[in-house]
């Protein structure tokens, strides 16, 4: 049910007729392997979908350059491939999957770094689906995720007070986290986001910085990926990038012991730094 309303979570557009929903997953460098977290959601989101009265998918692939243009044209190919093989596993019929592979030829990002190419590393899927009426989302039952206070230079949370900010002031957002080994938020999450976006709205004039983290060993592509995540979300909702930096950290600067699942929990999270009042 958790990754069912995380999908839901996402980018959603309401029409009269039928609902929009996109996503991005990302690979790893020459790999076609979808990770775990991906193929849960892609499970999950077919099963919602069988349930619809008619849907299409759009499924495109993509590249970094790192590697000649013709191997990167299959490797695309192959991305596109992997991704619409588990839809019609799930039972999704094919003649409502359409995909499209570009190798490098449409990057997002600069692939001259690293953060660029683990950005072009992609396929978007683009999902447009109309629900019976009798099909609903089950309530959502926030849950509390307590940062363990095992560390004294633990950040606090967003709601500090106009007095208590400085630069280089650190916070975590409570219940800002994330599905294991993936960018995808807890739908618990929302409240936190809208906390941040009030927090920036409230303060015009500072600039952060957005930190990314991971849990259970060293994975700098998807610590990045979880800040640009929230950094979209602001951007999305009007806060100006000239505001906002975003970085990833990997595993280097855990909050929590992990020998417990909460501990774990704690360190998929995002970071912010304040750099400029």
């Amino acid at each position: 049910m958790r990754t069912i309303l995380s999908f839901l979570f996402l980018v959603l557009i309401s029409t009269a007729k039928s609902q929009v929903a996109e996503h991005t997953l990302y690979f790893d460098s020459g790999k076609s392997e979808l990770k775990p977290a991906d193929k849960k959601w892609i499970d999950s989101i077919s099963k919602l979908l069988i349930t619809a009265e008619n849907y299409s998918l759009k499924i495109s692939a993509y590249c970094d350059a790192a590697g000649s243009p013709e191997s990167n044209d299959l490797l695309a190919q192959s991305r596109a491939k992997a991704v619409k093989d588990l839809f019609t596993a799930a039972k999704l019929d094919k003649k409502f999957i359409a995909s499209s592979s570009f190798g490098e030829d449409s990057p997002v990002a600069d692939n001259a770094t690293e953060q660029g190419k683990a950005k072009n590393r992609r396929a978007t899927i683009a999902i447009t689906y109309k629900l019976p009426a009798s099909v609903q989302a089950a309530p959502v039952k926030e849950e509390i995720v307590a940062v363990p206070a095992e560390k004294k230079d633990a950040a606090p949370s967003v709601g500090l007070s106009s007095d208590d900010l400085a630069v280089g002031k650190k916070m975590i957002l409570k219940n800002l986290n994330f599905e294991g080994g993936s960018p995808v938020l807890l739908v618990e999450s929302e409240p936190a986001l809208k906390e941040l976006l009030k927090f920036m709205q409230d303060h015009p004039t500072i600039e952060i910085e957005i930190g990314g983290h991971v849990c259970c060993g060293p994975d700098m592509e998807l610590s990045i990926l979880r800040a640009e995540k929230v950094y979209n979300y602001l951007k999305n909702y009007g806060i100006s990038p000239k505001r906002m930096t975003y970085k990833g950290y990997s595993f280097d600067k855990p909050i929590a012991s992990e020998r417990t699942e909460a501990g774990k929990t704690a360190n998929r999270r995002v970071e912010i730094t304040i750099l400029k009042m």
